[in-house]
């Protein structure tokens, strides 16, 4: 809390622990967030903790393309170059693929989760592999007003994509743009979505008790395990590295 206002850090101090709750800053945190990076980043992705994963079926093509020419650098005697992220080059397409009034307006891109969960791979290496099926389509069999409804709770904004120049505040799973005449995008779950892995850290399956279950794989995420598991790899401190044998 301190970090946020050091009034605010001790009014916490006098809180027992066990009596903390962090998550009322919340919404506090993710506007010192934004506001930290006006002037600093175009956009700015909100993830509101370890269990979300940012997933696009454009992803794995766009990954690919900027391995090789890495690669083909690096033959060329030029140097491994620094792979640019694949969502930069995406929001400059769809952006591009606007209407040219409206491409400078967009202020916020709100997008769906998919929560993931259901029976569990203990062979698993990362969480992205541990939980790979998702729940049955939620509008199937719908129609009238039990189908507006659920079309309703399925397109709920669960995260956000902002322009940090552009929106005046926001509301963990809204944001609110600064002016009338802004652009607020929703991005089909097909193009953009977070992959929420709700059964992680739970004793019980929340998509099972929650959701009726998760039953349809989905594996289009997987190609990024390897370069999760690449940036787990780090040098052993010195304590954990092996003492060298006497020759």
């Amino acid at each position: 809390p301190g970090a946020l206002m050091p009034k605010l850090g001790l009014l916490a101090d006098g809180v027992s622990a066990g009596e903390r709750r962090p998550m009322l800053t919340e919404p506090q945190a993710l506007d010192a967030c934004v506001w930290a990076n006006r002037q600093v980043s175009d956009w700015v992705v909100v993830l509101h903790s370890f269990e979300e994963y940012l997933h696009s079926p454009l992803f794995p093509a766009r990954h690919s393309a900027a391995a090789a020419a890495s690669t083909a650098a690096a033959a060329a005697g030029g140097g491994p170059s620094l792979q640019p992220s694949p969502l930069a080059g995406l929001l400059e397409e769809w952006l591009g693929a606007l209407p040219v009034e409206a491409r400078g307006k967009v202020a916020v891109m709100e997008l769906v989760q998919e929560p993931m969960g259901g029976p569990r791979v203990r062979s698993a290496r990362t969480v992205l592999s541990t939980w790979t099926r998702k729940r049955e389509d939620p509008l199937r069999g719908l129609s009238g007003k039990k189908l507006k409804e659920a079309m309703e709770r399925h397109s709920r904004p669960f995260a956000w994509i902002l322009d940090p120049m552009n929106v005046v505040h926001t509301a963990v799973h809204l944001a609110q743009p600064r002016a009338d005449g802004q652009v607020v995008m929703q991005m089909p779950a097909e193009v953009l979505r977070v992959n929420h892995y709700i059964d992680l850290g739970s004793n019980a399956s929340r998509c099972l008790k929650e959701l009726g279950g998760c039953e349809v794989v989905d594996e289009g995420i997987l190609w990024a395990e390897p370069e999760v598991l690449r940036l787990r790899r780090r040098a052993a401190p010195e304590s954990r590295r092996p003492a060298p044998r006497a020759s």
